[in-house]
């Protein structure tokens, strides 16, 4: 099978703060390494693009002046005294990737990992700093909410000139162009512009855009995520579909690990720039699912604030979802396992408990509690134990809540209470089963129930 794209030892470096050298001596300097061959003198200096630490000024760049070539003497000082240079990261470094023409290829890892700037790579929205970038075909890209659109132009008016930018000719445009108002579900609106659209209808016309035309290799961003469910669905089935006579290329950056799963075949994980693993799905989104798995520890527990006589404790608390399979991340009707850790501080006799695990919104309120009781004298803790609780069709709507564990002697005094002790984000899922479109957000609690028309 032949290859539709090749990257070879791609980095991109950004400068952080002001844009440019700063001094005419500085761009002189550059100019100078530039014709001779040389590497960017101001690139050398840079650091792992780690969003979550702050850059530092450790690596400071001197210039002495010479009769000879001022702009020969350029070196790298880690003294602080000296005056310091601005920071520069690599948003990617050393990257190399070979996709296969007709495959799909998810791309995930944390936010700034630099997923969309190696899409706008590929895009050639932006070119690399080092390394080489190869395509085989037409390319068409859907990176941001109204990629590619003018918002004076009517929808119809954007999808000729997309196509255009695209390469195609008016006769093929005019060819697909019901197919493409079609699938968007912007028929109404197709001749007004688009600056009256909503973000979800500007997804929907963009992505139709890119899905009907005759390109090569499909780049598509979390863009998605901004649709209903049901488009989400019936897009999703468009690029399989497409993907399935061979000949379209699919790269696909999403956080939802539904969607990665049902869509496609090999993923990849990009973290601070660099690649992490590349393979098979499965093992790909296993070693995501444990690398972000949002176990809070023993440790961590400890520090939480908690109420109780301590005689049994909660140790550690671990969240999976059956159709996401990353750890804190669920859909709606879900199924979600609490695995929890308990330990005994206390030589007095205790015959019972009653176990509890809650959820919180973020105005406070329990939104789902879940809880068991059990007899010690045929569930004994000692050192540290483990207690699993399965929910199956989770039935929450979109949203962030934060998780309280309880756990009493039954009928009698609290033993351990702790808040906030771990997070669970839920996304949009598959609940009603009815194709109703999207989840409520003013409604945080779901419910299936029996409908008929008379």
């Amino acid at each position: 099978m032949s290859v539709a794209i090749k990257i070879e030892n791609v980095s991109k470096l950004y400068r952080l703060g002001t844009v440019g050298t700063g001094t005419i001596s500085h761009d002189l300097n550059r100019w100078w390494h530039t014709i001779r061959g040389k590497e960017d003198p101001y690139a050398l200096v840079g650091q792992v693009n780690d969003r979550t630490k702050k850059s530092g000024k450790s690596t400071v760049i001197s210039h002495q002046s010479s009769a000879n070539a001022a702009t020969e003497n350029c070196q790298l000082e880690t003294d602080n005294s000296r005056a310091s240079s601005p920071d520069y990261v690599w948003a990617l470094k050393d990257i190399n990737l070979e996709v296969a023409q007709g495959e799909i290829l998810g791309i995930i890892g944390r936010n700034g990992a630099g997923k969309s700037t190696l899409l706008k790579l590929l895009s050639r929205v932006t070119a690399p700093t080092t390394g080489s970038i190869k395509t085989k075909g037409r390319i068409a890209s859907l990176l941001e909410v109204g990629t590619g659109f003018h918002p004076e132009l009517t929808g119809r008016e954007n999808i000729y000139m997309n196509g255009a930018v695209l390469g195609m000719r008016r006769h093929e445009i005019t060819r697909q162009l019901e197919d493409i108002v079609e699938f968007s579900g912007c028929s109404m609106y197709i001749d007004t512009p688009v600056k009256r659209y909503s973000s979800g209808m500007t997804v929907r016309l963009g992505f139709a855009v890119a899905a009907h035309l005759d390109c090569e290799i499909l780049i598509v961003d979390e863009v998605l995520a901004v649709g209903d469910a049901e488009f989400q669905a019936k897009a999703i089935g468009k690029m399989k579909q497409v993907s399935q006579s061979g000949d379209r290329t699919i790269l696909f950056v999403s956080h939802n690990m539904g969607a990665i799963r049902r869509l496609c075949s090999t993923a990849c994980i990009l973290e601070n720039g660099t690649f992490l693993k590349l393979g098979g799905l499965d093992n790909v989104l296993e070693y995501y699912a444990e690398l972000s798995k949002p176990t809070t520890t023993e440790l961590e527990l400890t520090k939480m604030p908690r109420l109780g006589s301590g005689a049994i404790k909660f140790t550690s608390v671990e969240v999976n979802s059956a159709e996401t399979r990353t750890a804190g991340v669920a859909c709606s009707g879900d199924t979600l396992t609490f695995t929890l850790g308990l330990a005994k501080y206390t030589e007095s006799e205790i015959k019972s408990v009653v176990v509890s695990v809650g959820l919180k919104d973020s105005q406070e309120n329990f939104v789902l509690l879940v809880r068991s009781s059990f007899d010690l004298d045929h569930f004994e803790i000692s050192g540290c134990d483990t207690i699993q609780c399965k929910i199956n069709d989770l039935a929450l709507a979109p949203g962030t809540y934060n998780g309280v564990l309880f756990i009493s002697e039954r009928d009698q005094e609290t033993l351990d209470l702790v808040e906030n002790a771990f997070k669970l984000t839920v996304i949009a899922g598959r609940f009603f089963l009815t194709g109703s479109p999207g989840l409520p957000s003013h409604c945080k609690t779901l419910t299936r129930a029996n409908w008929h028309a008379y």
